[in-house]
């Protein structure tokens, strides 16, 4: 039986999509287990041939998107809007899942790809962006970040058959707009006891939420006397 040993910097994405750095050879037993329909190569450097001729022969599909779309130019950092929008295009596909997402170290292009696929799912910013340093720590790129900082997520194209994971996403995005469609005042929320979610999600994490709970009451005899 090969040795089971994961690529530097693996971790689970999303139900279904993975990401890590360029798998070798010596990471294949572990590879195997994962069942993946394809490799998503987000860096100019391709796989090794062995590499490549395995994935093949277990039928798993290798998209060198690296490689299509590197720029040759000096200011080229491996990062482009075309380039994220086609690995995020793929992610959201389901019929290429499970899929690996890779680059030369699995931190910079991978997790710029990731950052941003956070920000399409509504992370704060600060968020996304920290997810990207999680992984760089102190090799964290300036221009990574104002690339995540940048994107612009309306590029991507949702495919009909998306993941259950984003799906959810939708479905809460589309609960949310009706639940507060045409609030324009605290006093107007209508808290409907149907509603699964704790109190603080139905009200604190819907962007078209007003500002203030319409449940808080000022008593004008608890104002501080000047």
């Amino acid at each position: 039986m090969p040795p089971v040993v994961p690529p530097a910097m693996f971790a689970t994405v999303e139900d279904g999509v993975y990401r890590s750095c360029i798998p070798g050879m010596q990471n294949m037993g572990f590879i195997e287990t994962l069942g993946l329909r394809t490799v998503v190569v987000l860096g100019n450097e391709p796989l090794e041939d062995a590499v490549t001729k395995k994935l093949q022969k277990a039928g798993v599909g290798v998209m060198e998107l690296g490689r299509e779309y590197w720029v040759p130019s000096t200011k080229w950092i491996g990062l482009g809007e075309d380039l994220v929008k086609k690995a995020l295009e793929a992610v959201l596909d389901t019929n290429l899942h499970p899929l690996l997402l890779c680059c030369t170290t699995g931190v910079h292009i991978t997790g710029v790809t990731v950052s941003c696929l956070r920000k399409f799912q509504g992370w704060a910013i600060t968020c996304a962006l920290e997810d990207y340093r999680a992984y760089a720590d102190t090799n964290n790129r300036t221009s990574c970040m104002h690339f995540i900082n940048q994107f612009d997520t309306s590029l991507i194209t949702a495919p009909p058959n998306p993941p259950s994971w984003y799906q959810a996403q939708l479905d809460h995005e589309e609960g949310d707009t009706h639940y507060f469609s045409g609030v324009h005042s605290p006093e107007a929320v209508n808290y409907s006891s149907h509603d699964p979610r704790p109190a603080y999600k139905a009200f604190y994490f819907c962007t078209m939420a007003p500002s203030v709970s319409g449940k808080v009451c000022y008593d004008e005899n608890s104002k501080r006397k000047k």
